[in-house]
Formats: C-alpha cells, structure tokens, sequence
C-alpha cells in the first residue's frame, strides 16, 4: 500500500517527511516518519504496540557502552532512529525478533541521564543500540533502519 508522504512541518514538531497510518482497530491516525513507515506497519502486524518512533539523523554515530563516551556525545545518542513501545514486553520481544544469535549483552550503562543504569549497549550487526527499558525505548543508528526493516519482513 503506497501512503502519501507529507514534508516536515515543524509546528506540528514533524522534523522528517511523514505518513498518515491508521491505527490498527481505532478510527485515529499517526504521523509516522516515512522511513519507518514499514517497520512500524510490521510491528503492529506482529502485535507489538508503538507509541512513538523517529527515523532519526542520517549519523552513523551511536555511542559504545563507554558511560563517558555516552556523556559527551549524548546529542549523537539523542538524534539516532528510535521506536518507543508501550511497554516492556513489546520491546523485549522486538529485540528478540530482531535475532538473539546477532545480540551481544555488555550491560548496565550508568552515566548522569541515567543513574540507575537502566540502559543496555547491545551490538546488531556489529552496530551499537541502546536498549532503554524503563522507557521501553530502543535507539538504533539511522544506517541500520534498511536491516530492521528486512528482518521484520523475513518473520
């Protein structure tokens, strides 16, 4: 199904060309950056409840599991792709679906935006993401949305 794409509209806090997608089983609609269109569209035929996702900068950048390196580059971290879901299940199994065997675990990151260290650093494909679960987020580099794309489809 081919979606009309709409241009940023920054009053609408719109920053990336978007798409108009109803929500599965509700007559309401979300703005969905177009480059996530596919990825969003596939979690929701998969089950998994989004709340919020943004396509991101086009930096390859996302820091490694360094708590310093995380602290001076937080606006790097802050500007890659992310998928919010409604809650700690969905994003427990979106990274699930995304392939354990690719996955490697470094831990708890503890740094000042984050002092309980509920963040994780894990490594997809040899790229770093970050895995928020007390915001049930995921942020991943902006080069990797084609990957999550094709491994959801493959499902």
């Amino acid at each position: 199904m081919t979606r009309k794409v709409y241009p940023p509209n920054p009053k609408r806090f719109q920053e990336h060309p978007y798409v108009r997608m109803r929500i599965p089983g509700k007559r309401l609609y979300a703005h969905v950056d177009h480059e996530m269109e596919t990825i969003i569209q596939r979690c929701w035929e998969l089950g998994l409840i989004t709340e919020f996702c943004c396509q991101g900068d086009h930096s390859p950048y996302l820091p490694t599991p360094d708590s310093e390196d995380l602290e001076k580059n937080w606006e790097a971290h802050c500007s890659t792709a992310y998928i919010k879901f409604k809650g700690e299940k969905d994003l427990q199994e979106f990274m699930r679906r995304m392939s354990p065997e690719r996955i490697v675990w470094k831990g708890a990151l503890r740094h000042k935006y984050d002092p309980k260290g509920s963040h994780a650093a894990v490594q997809v494909n040899g790229l770093w993401w970050c895995w928020e679960e007390d915001h049930c987020v995921v942020r991943f580099p902006h080069i990797s949305i084609p990957t999550v794309r094709e491994t959801l489809q493959s499902l």
